[in-house]
């Protein structure tokens, strides 16, 4: 189905909901024939489900090809995959900076007076330390998502800063 479609719009397409309104007629009339057994309690029992599995159902033309394609649909679940993906790490950059570079030197002052940083440790987090030096050097996405492991290695350690 097109759900951006349904997004932006705000409200079933009426392909859609045409069929929605079939298959729930359908479905009332299935379930009325309960054979005398009170019809919660049919629409409970796995042997009913088994028996409407079977119930005959054809889509409308107009409602196929309202449909996506499937290979747009894979195409955008691989851009939005992408963008959120994009998002997260922007958001760990910027969660770097706005900690400010203070917060980093004393981080990583705490973490080699506990002797609990390796030298490769230290340069990434220097890194994030010059944020607000006169040369600051900017970490790039994989480096960002580096400097955060080790702020929570820090953190398991019991480093508090």
């Amino acid at each position: 189905m097109d759900y951006d479609r349904i997004w932006k719009k705000q409200e079933l397409y009426p392909s859609l909901a045409r069929e929605i309104n079939k298959v729930a007629q359908i479905t009332n009339e299935f379930i009325q024939k309960s054979y005398g057994v009170i019809v919660t309690e049919y629409c409970k029992k796995e042997e009913t489900w088994k028996r409407y599995r079977e119930v005959p159902l054809s889509f409308s033309k107009e409602f196929t090809d309202d449909l996506m394609p499937l290979a747009v649909m894979e195409e955008n679940m691989k851009a939005e995959i992408k963008s959120e993906k994009l998002g997260k790490e922007l958001n760990v950059e910027m969660e770097i900076v706005s900690l400010g570079g203070e917060y980093w030197r004393n981080l990583i002052a705490e973490g080699v007076k506990r002797q609990i940083l390796s030298p490769m440790e230290l340069d990434l987090l220097n890194i994030a330390a010059s944020i607000d030096t006169e040369r600051p050097r900017i970490a790039t996405p994989k480096q960002a998502k580096q400097i955060w492991k080790i702020r929570q290695k820090l953190e398991n350690s019991g480093v508090l800063v």
